[in-house]
């Protein structure tokens, strides 16, 4: 969720249409007003799962949305972003992985050249804990710049920043068996680890 300029607010998230036999949904972004009624909603998906895990307000006023996708044919799932204007309407989207992985947009920043990073997970097995972080920075025009592994067990990603100097901040959590330890990773401006 974000505050929109008026002082209405705007939601995204997952509205699931099924779960058995197979589970389908789509990404929902709600927009409401400054006492919470709901002023739109518009949703994206196609005829499998789509699902929405972030959004942020680029500098340019627009919308974007971080998340995932499988209607695009991926054999999991692939990481997902979309462009969106103050009114609803997508103006473009993006996605991001290798068809064979399980690839999963989890938060996002806008970069100070006017592309974006996205933050996610990348395995192999959706009913296991086994996937790595990736760290992906592109345009807008689908241009990918670089992307970076590291090799961790689940993650669970709280945020992501530009560092004033270039680089990334990622903090969240990661499963160290039997529990969670917390993390914070800075990169530099091309995602890999500063030491």
């Amino acid at each position: 969720m974000i505050e929109a300029g008026d002082g209405g607010y705007l939601l995204t998230g997952t509205k699931v249409i099924q779960f058995d036999p197979v589970e389908m949904g789509d990404i929902t972004l709600i927009r409401t007003d400054v006492s919470g009624q709901v002023v739109w909603e518009n949703t994206w998906g196609g005829d499998v799962f789509d699902g929405a895990n972030s959004i942020i307000q680029a500098d340019d006023g627009n919308l974007v949305i971080a998340g995932k996708t499988r209607s695009n044919g991926a054999e999991g799932a692939d990481s997902l972003l979309i462009k969106i204007d103050q009114d609803g309407n997508e103006i473009w989207s993006s996605v991001i992985g290798d068809t064979d992985m399980i690839d999963v947009g989890k938060v996002l920043a806008e970069t100070n050249d006017g592309g974006f990073v996205i933050a996610g997970e990348s395995g192999r097995d959706p009913y296991t804990w086994e996937a790595d972080m990736t760290l992906v920075k592109f345009y807008e025009n689908d241009q990918q710049l670089w992307e970076q592994t590291r090799v961790m067990n689940h993650s669970m990603l709280g945020d992501l920043l530009q560092y004033p100097d270039g680089g990334y901040v990622i903090s969240g959590s990661t499963y160290t068996g039997p529990v969670f330890n917390l993390f914070l990773i800075k990169t530099g401006l091309d995602g890999k680890l500063v030491s």
